[in-house]
């Protein structure tokens, strides 16, 4: 089944909706096999308390680490053949489970249709359908790799490509840590000819603050660092928009 992977502050403001989310899923497909693991910094919300006592595959960790650590820290934990790995401010859509179960029968990673938590900021939405739509393209040339906010990975692939026994880098925490484990995966993928797939019959809605704080430009030209150098030079290059 999936494990779920949460890395979050104790202070984030989406975190409660995005856990609800990812507990609504199990509860309607059904509970045995699944877990969740929050790989909480800070103290621990009463919230959070009692979720974790009312659900007994949600399970809180304490760490003190940056975000690469705390992923790290999670797969370790994990249980499960499937990792996904969710930030604290994306919530999942209906059906995600019984979706991703089904692509992973065939694909070594997923990818999701992405849209804007923020509805009310309309030109956010655009910018998701354009997001979406390279998603989509280099998925279906095979040229893609599993990513940020929302992805769904194997663990023993994760195990074969780890640098050391990091599987995301903790030095590149916020620069773009996704990007560079992406790659490595993807090659993986790509040397042992195995597909990933976008998954567009699933949605998932994360928070697209970066774009409206910072601007299109800026905030693409952050993503085209992230994607394409940050995994070629693994260092930092940019601002950390990210306390964890």
């Amino acid at each position: 089944m999936i494990s779920f992977i949460v890395p979050a502050l104790s202070d984030e403001p989406y975190l409660e909706k995005t856990l609800k989310s990812i507990v609504r899923e199990i509860e309607n497909f059904g509970r045995d096999g699944f877990e969740i693991l929050v790989m909480l910094k800070g103290e621990l919300p009463s919230y959070l308390k009692r979720l974790e006592e009312k659900h007994d595959y949600l399970k809180v960790y304490l760490t003190e680490g940056n975000r690469s650590q705390a992923r790290n820290e999670g797969a370790k934990l994990a249980k499960n053949h499937i990792l996904t790995f969710v930030d604290a401010d994306t919530e999942i859509g209906e059906n995600f489970i019984q979706k991703t179960l089904e692509d992973f029968k065939k694909f070594a990673w997923v990818n999701y249709s992405a849209r804007p938590l923020e509805q009310n900021k309309r030109r956010l939405y655009y910018y998701s359908k354009l997001m979406n739509f390279f998603q989509w393209l280099f998925s279906n040339a095979n040229f893609y790799r599993p990513y940020g906010f929302c992805m769904s990975v194997r663990k023993d692939i994760c195990e074969k490509i780890k640098l050391g026994d990091e599987i995301f880098l903790s030095k590149l925490a916020g620069y773009g840590e996704d990007s560079e484990f992406g790659k490595r995966y993807g090659k993986f993928c790509r040397r042992n000819r195995l597909r990933g797939k976008y998954e567009s019959g699933v949605r998932v809605y994360t928070s697209m603050r970066e774009w409206y704080n910072h601007g299109f430009w800026e905030t693409a030209r952050r993503i085209v660092l992230n994607v394409l150098f940050v995994p070629l030079f693994k260092k930092p290059l940019i601002e950390n928009w990210r306390k964890i």
